[in-house]
């Protein structure tokens, strides 16, 4: 209302503020890693492929994801000691709350701050111990949805203030089909199918194959090696 943006355009305007800063925060990530020019590249042909753009323009959570998933890459491969870790644990914590796919960005990260992790020497328990809470300050929202439904509120997603539709909004059990365990070989074939349909789809064949080739040059040579990891 202050901005004298309409109810029903509100939602997707935010989509479009939070992608937009993922576009910029991938613009910095990428400039450090290669010239300018190629870097605003990149983000250009990223910003506009399909599941990209279209999450722009749409009332949804994607590109909220998308801007901590960057927002944590950048921070693993900017080098500032142990406020590194912490700052990676706080906002890993709200995104994993947020989306729990973003869980599967861990390993590479672990592996991006490894050296910081092993310069902190016998401070890293300490180090650790700090990280675990910060990253549980992600999950205090859920609290509010006990609250509020306790407090008898209008409507309330689900049944938070039960212990049980708690945990299925914590797990995000609605989120099953398309994200968990899989019971058989076709179950993983169909998984690993959805993905690289996805991939192929918004870059092509041909793109998908320039990526792998990027990445694998990336990897060979030793001040890149980390992002290309």
């Amino acid at each position: 209302k202050v901005f004298g943006i309409s109810a029903a355009a509100a939602p997707a305007v935010t989509s479009l503020i939070y992608g937009i800063s993922a576009l910029g925060v991938f613009y910095l990530l990428l400039a450090r890693t290669t010239e300018l020019f190629s870097a605003a590249i990149a983000v250009l042909l990223f910003g506009l492929t399909r599941t990209v753009w279209i999450h722009h323009v749409i009332a949804e959570i994607y590109t909220f994801g998308l801007l901590l998933l960057i927002a944590l890459y950048w921070l693993a491969l900017r080098p500032n000691g142990a406020k590194t870790i912490y700052w990676l644990a706080f906002i890993g914590g709200i995104g994993v709350a947020h989306h729990r796919a973003i869980a599967m960005a861990i390993p590479a990260l672990l592996y991006a701050v490894y050296p910081i992790l092993r310069a902190q020497g016998r401070n890293l328990p300490r180090v650790l111990i700090i990280s675990l809470l910060l990253g549980l300050i992600g999950f205090v929202p859920y609290l509010y949805l006990m609250l509020r439904a306790q407090a008898g509120a209008a409507w309330v997603y689900g049944e938070p203030e039960t212990f049980a539709g708690l945990w299925d909004q914590f797990i995000g059990r609605e989120a099953s089909r398309f994200i968990g365990g899989v019971s058989s070989l076709d179950g993983l074939i169909a998984n690993f199918r959805m993905v690289t349909e996805v991939l192929l789809t918004d870059m092509t064949p041909v793109g998908v194959i320039v990526g792998v080739i990027g990445l694998f040059l990336g990897v060979r040579h030793l001040t890149t090696r980390r992002a290309a990891i």
